[in-house]
């Protein structure tokens, strides 16, 4: 069963998660999301997202994403 988070441990979680992002460099980024996406669609979906709010370049460009 999935843990349920509270909006606020969400959010903590999210900056974490996001203050690592920042310091790995451009291939461990990719690598990190090419994996995390063969594992979630929905993350895929979020990160898509994220990268609208952004403005920044997709990873997704270079990679053709088969459904499993």
């Amino acid at each position: 069963m999935k843990k349920r988070y509270s909006k606020l441990e969400n959010e903590r979680l999210n900056t974490q998660a996001l203050r690592f992002f920042e310091y790995l460099d451009n291939e461990a980024k990719e690598a990190f999301i090419i994996q995390k996406v063969r594992r979630s669609k929905e993350f895929k979906q979020y990160l898509l997202e994220k990268e609208a709010l952004l403005q920044t370049p997709s990873l997704f460009s270079k990679y053709e994403l088969r459904e499993h």
